[in-house]
């Protein structure tokens, strides 16, 4: 039988312009009445009134501990909130998402019950659930569920696991798929639970794609390159190669939907994966999401491909 010490629980939630959902959020964790829980709230600089709605929902509740520091974004606010977390496990939560209050504590309890080193639950967006296939090897699930892989919301890891594994804090996409697939290279056992837990909101974003597309691009390439050398038994791995290639494909997506922004020739000098140089050497592919872009629709371009393909100029 596991001891309160065993089943404690840090949930650890950056803050950054919250305000209008922090309150929702906060009360859909603290509902879950889980035994032995802290809820670390990091403001990461926020410039509405998040960081008084904290300061308030912690009077109320000494469960609640709250940090301010100065922005450094979500990677970064998540490792303040690591390096302070007591729990035996801990769980990330991003402050405008919510908790299906019994389930959340179901997919808990099932995580300690089990002895998981990681347990990871079903999150909803909107209409949909999203889960993966068990019986999947794990690098599989990251191509065919990524949203439910790459996610640091929908688990609970022990923090033995984590141990001195921190977020890396350049990295403006891809840091919550590479810190999970660090996890699930330092676990031996892994939980998939039923619980429909994680609400997920969309919520717009105001950095504009064109701007960070370069920084986007050059974040798929460089997490796959930090997980090759992470990974020990990479060489050896036919899955989690396929894996990496894929990331790789990805960034060079990117490019392809973005065609002004780059050049090529500097864009090869980074690629490593064959897939993703043949895929930038596609004339038909550039060509076809380059029409893509121009918001009009594919099937008239693949028509146009077709007749004049001798005509087609490319970068």
């Amino acid at each position: 039988m596991n001891n309160t010490n065993d089943r404690s629980l840090s949930v650890i939630v950056p803050v950054y312009n919250s305000s209008e959902y922090l309150k929702e959020c906060i009360e859909s964790i603290i509902n879950s009445n889980i035994e032995g829980m802290e809820i670390i709230l990091v403001d990461d600089g926020s410039k509405d009134d998040s960081y008084e709605i904290c300061r308030q929902l912690a009077q109320v509740d000494d469960r609640i501990i709250v940090y301010q520091k100065e922005n450094g974004g979500s990677a970064s606010a998540r490792n303040y909130g690591l390096m302070r977390a007591t729990g035996s496990y801990i769980a990330f939560f991003d402050s405008d998402d919510t908790a299906s209050s019994a389930a959340y504590k179901e997919a808990f309890d099932e995580t300690v019950n089990k002895n998981y080193d990681v347990g990871c639950f079903n999150m909803i967006i909107g209409q949909e659930i999203i889960t993966c296939n068990p019986s999947l090897c794990i690098w599989k699930q990251f191509i065919e569920s990524p949203i439910y892989m790459h996610s640091l919301c929908n688990k609970f890891i022990k923090r033995t696991v984590i141990d001195e594994l921190r977020m890396d804090e350049d990295l403006i996409v891809c840091e919550d798929m590479l810190f999970c697939a660090k996890i699930f290279i330092r676990s031996n056992s892994i939980g998939y639970i039923s619980s429909d837990a994680y609400l997920y909101r969309m919520v717009s974003d105001s950095v504009t794609h064109a701007t960070d597309c370069y920084k986007k691009s050059n974040d798929d390439m460089e997490s796959a390159r930090r997980l090759e050398l992470y990974y020990d038994d990479s060489d050896n791995d036919v899955d989690f190669q396929d894996f990496v290639n894929y990331r790789y494909q990805i960034a060079a997506l990117r490019f392809l939907l973005e065609p002004d922004v780059f050049s090529v020739s500097e864009y090869k000098k980074r690629i490593r994966s064959k897939d993703a140089f043949r895929l930038l050497n596609n004339k038909t592919h550039r060509f076809l999401c380059r029409c893509a872009n121009n918001g009009i629709g594919i099937i008239p371009y693949i028509y146009i491909y077709l007749k004049r393909l001798k005509q087609v100029v490319t970068r």
